[in-house]
């Protein structure tokens, strides 16, 4: 049954680019606060999408497996989060930095930590933002999506054949050692 492995390529782009846009709407971000869900999510549906690719091309496919394609569809995730990142920020007004920080001086936070946070907004604003924030999703998807490829790959394993009935049992008893030398004599 062991096949040539189908490429990961393809479900690991197709979960990692339904999920990253999933992400990036308004609102369903939240969805990642409960558990990093939707990262962990992307993992599952790449390791589904894997296993059902090597079960039609009858190839093996298990929990390393399952890891590898959910790592490789976290970096697809964070680009397809990224783009729709990019087009709310384009579309659609930021908050005012101004007011999130009068904000919290109204509801008593100390001056110093008033300071570190009006550094902390003028730092993530513009291109420098844009770069944390993309390498913290990755960070972050490749953590949770390998998790979830290992999730799926135990859930979705595609294992060889069982024996035909009425055939004789096979053990595999490993590699054999070598005889010893024989010395002469």
């Amino acid at each position: 049954m062991a096949n040539a492995e189908p490429p990961m390529l393809k479900p690991a782009l197709v979960s990692g680019a339904i999920f990253g846009v999933v992400a990036g709407l308004p609102g369903f971000e939240l969805l990642n606060c409960a558990c990093c869900s939707l990262m962990i999510g992307c993992g599952v549906l790449a390791a589904y999408l894997y296993a059902r690719d090597c079960r039609s091309a009858s190839a093996l496919f298990g929990v390393g497996g399952g890891a590898t394609v959910g790592l490789i569809s976290a970096l697809f995730y964070t680009i397809a989060t990224a783009v729709m990142q990019g087009v709310r920020r384009a579309l659609f007004e930021v908050a005012d930095p101004e007011q999130a920080l009068e904000m919290m001086e109204r509801l008593g936070v100390p001056a110093e930590s008033l300071d570190v946070a009006a550094r902390w907004i003028e730092l993530m604003q513009g291109w420098t933002g844009i770069v944390v924030e993309f390498f913290f999703t990755l960070l972050l998807s490749a953590i949770f999506a390998t998790i979830g490829g290992l999730i799926g790959g135990a859930a979705f394993k595609v294992e060889p054949p069982a024996p035909p009935a009425g055939a004789p049992p096979t053990i595999d008893v490993g590699p054999v050692p070598p005889a010893p030398p024989v010395t002469p004599g």
